[in-house]
């Protein structure tokens, strides 16, 4: 009934399946082609893609604070909009990647670090604010199932997505989630501000 917290399931579940799709199939990705195209051994390749992984959670870090005062200082649903955005959009410049192996890569695993964590930072910041304490030990258990469901969905099709259509399968993914998300946000922050008048 409470249009923020529903808000908050469907950000940590597409917040969650970013955050899986970049464990996963980022270093999958800079493996594969750098061992099928790339011309380097799997040893070469898991170091390439460390040295992006690395890079990636330092971004992470610098991102969580962030987005925990803008929460504060901008409201939770407009955080929740702003992480969203840009995650859809760093996800689908995905696309424009054609070898993982040169420096294009580290430029979007810099952006794909930064955002990667915000979807969550901002879910959990307003999921915290609009849980009645009554029932909150039920919404924040339902908070949690929908963020599994997510990286459930982000295993089974962005695996399949991965080997079926191109390896920026699972970020396209996420990024059409995100977008979604987005738009769910602009839409549940014109209605709180209605209710609020």
């Amino acid at each position: 009934r409470d249009p923020g917290i529903s808000l908050a399931y469907g950000v940590n579940f597409a917040a969650s399946g970013a955050v899986s799709v970049v464990g996963t199939f980022f270093t999958l990705w800079i493996v594969t082609y750098g061992t099928t195209q790339g011309g380097l051994t799997s040893a070469g390749a898991l170091a390439k893609a460390g040295m992006i992984m690395g890079i990636s959670q330092i971004m992470g870090l610098v991102a969580s604070p962030i987005f925990g005062v803008l929460s504060d200082k901008i409201g939770r649903v407009r955080t929740v909009s702003l992480a969203t955005g840009l995650t859809a959009l760093v996800f689908f410049c995905s696309l424009l990647i054609i070898n993982p192996l040169q420096g294009g890569m580290i430029l979007l695993g810099l952006f794909v670090g930064f955002t990667q964590i915000s979807g969550l930072i901002a879910g959990g910041a307003l999921v915290a604010q609009r849980a009645p304490e009554a029932v909150r030990g039920s919404v924040m258990g339902f908070y949690g199932f929908c963020g599994a469901l997510g990286i459930m969905l982000a295993f089974l099709l962005g695996g399949w997505l991965f080997d079926r259509w191109m390896f920026q399968g699972p970020f396209v993914l996420v990024a059409v989630l995100c977008a979604g998300v987005a738009l769910w946000s602009l839409v549940v922050d014109r209605i709180l501000k209605r209710k609020a008048e």
